[in-house]
């Protein structure tokens, strides 16, 4: 199968797509959320792996949680809602929590969240591209298609990457979780790049390992819409694809 025609943007995720950190990120979901039991108790109490979207026992993080849909706002937002949650339910009183009363407890939580918070750092012994990607971009340079990347993690830690990796002079464009723009599923990521290239969204398409990829592909009016499945525990079923493959590679074969 190859595409009817040549695109003029590849747009990529990042974690899940051209990485192959599923389990890194896992087990930093683990030890940051063991970690700061220690420090709110309120998440010794309910079960805070399955609202965070993690499974216990096999010790995942499914690709419809937070974990790898979202930013590190979003896993923080989460956290916090929890908190509060369990703050308001073992609240000793018969009068809830007030909405001031309710801002101030989060106001203090964010504080010390964010103080506590750990990002996970990639390094040469966890980065693992999911291709030989050096390869593959230059075969989408060599056709004069330009290449972006939008991802949910921050800005430093995709630039790590592209860097640790040698990339830099493939990308013509990053969009990242924390710039000021609404997240994916949003439409805005791609809009944006799209707009930073001056390349309409009807002449791009995405590839992407969640359904926060497929949306906001699919409402941004990408031409085409990859989904990547190779991690075996993924339970996004990645509906509203126009094709699912297990590796970005399969670009050799629709791009000719």
């Amino acid at each position: 199968m190859s595409l009817v025609k040549q695109p003029e943007l590849v747009i990529f995720d990042k974690d899940g797509t051209l990485l192959d950190n599923y389990t890194f990120y896992n087990e930093w979901a683990f030890t940051l959320v063991s970690r700061l039991k220690q420090i709110f108790p309120e998440l010794l109490y309910g079960d805070v792996w399955s609202y965070l979207g993690l499974d216990i026992d096999k010790r995942v993080a499914y690709a419809t949680s937070v974990i790898h849909s979202g930013t590190h706002d979003d896993i923080q937002e989460k956290i916090i809602d929890f908190i509060i949650d369990r703050r308001t339910l073992e609240n000793k009183t018969s009068i809830p929590f007030s909405l001031l009363k309710r801002q101030e407890e989060r106001e203090k939580i964010t504080k010390t969240l964010q103080r506590e918070w750990n990002y996970p750092k990639l390094t040469s012994k966890n980065i693992r591209p999911t291709c030989d990607l050096v390869k593959l971009f230059s075969y989408l340079k060599q056709r004069e298609i330009k290449i972006a990347i939008c991802t949910s993690d921050t800005r430093k830690s995709a630039l790590e990457m592209i860097y640790h990796l040698k990339l830099e002079k493939f990308i013509d464009a990053i969009v990242c979780g924390d710039d000021n723009v609404k997240p994916k599923p949003s439409p805005m990521p791609i809009l944006s790049t799209c707009i930073a290239l001056d390349i309409p969204p009807s002449e791009a398409i995405m590839l992407g390992d969640t359904m926060a990829d497929v949306g906001s592909a699919r409402s941004a009016g990408c031409s085409f819409m990859i989904g990547i499945k190779q991690n075996k525990d993924s339970t996004d079923n990645l509906e509203g694809c126009d094709i699912i493959q297990e590796n970005i590679e399969c670009l050799y074969d629709l791009i000719k």
